[in-house]
């Protein structure tokens, strides 16, 4: 059997956050075997936190956002998306490919930059800017 090819793909969905934490782990390993189920390789896995929807989805405000970046066949996703989107408990769902590689976790900070020297002001005064024209 010929391997396949993985493509780079984002997952990003929003679970029901009146779920409890048990509720809300046992759906996570849920998404975790699927991802599992379909092969992927999976290189993140964050929780962005609870944030407000844009509009109301099942009759909720508020999602728990989760991003999760992975490798995986075109093949399986089709039926990946469709396992998710069946599973209780998750309000939305979208699968990205994404044609790039990923960025590494954390950026390489460059060199500091050097301070900015403090601004010195000169006690020269120059008279002539602000003569008065109307003197005789």
């Amino acid at each position: 059997m010929a391997k396949q090819k993985k493509n780079n793909y984002e997952l990003l969905f929003i679970i029901d956050p009146t779920l409890s934490e048990e509720d809300k782990d046992n759906l996570l390993n849920r998404v975790k075997g699927y991802l599992t189920q379909a092969d992927a390789e999976v290189l993140s896995f964050k929780s962005w936190g609870l944030r407000r929807l844009a509009y109301t989805l099942k009759n909720q405000k508020e999602g728990q956002y989760y991003l999760v970046q992975c490798t995986m066949a075109t093949e399986k996703v089709s039926e990946f998306r469709r396992s998710l989107t069946l599973a209780e408990g998750v309000l939305r769902e979208m699968v990205i490919r994404v044609d790039d590689e990923f960025p590494p976790e954390k950026p390489e900070r460059g060199p500091r930059p050097e301070a900015i020297p403090a601004f010195e002001e000169e006690d020269a005064r120059d008279d002539d800017i602000f003569d008065d024209e109307d003197e005789d």
